[in-house]
């Protein structure tokens, strides 16, 4: 018995394109050059970038989405 499939439209593809590109944050390298300009180490800036991603992680709302 075949299983019936939603026609995939041009939106699918959009979407999927946007699940893709959400998150490549293209800004975090420059985001480093900046904070090793401003006099950090590597230490403190691993630190700040563990720090947001607890911070998503722990106040995202699940959303069902």
């Amino acid at each position: 018995m075949a299983v019936d499939r939603f026609p995939r439209d041009r939106m699918y593809y959009k979407f999927r394109l946007y699940g893709f590109l959400k998150n490549l944050r293209f800004f975090d390298p420059f985001l480093i050059l900046f904070f090793r300009e401003s006099g950090l180490l590597f230490l403190e800036i691993g630190s700040l970038f563990s720090i947001r991603e607890i911070a998503v992680n722990l106040l995202e709302v699940p959303t069902g989405v």
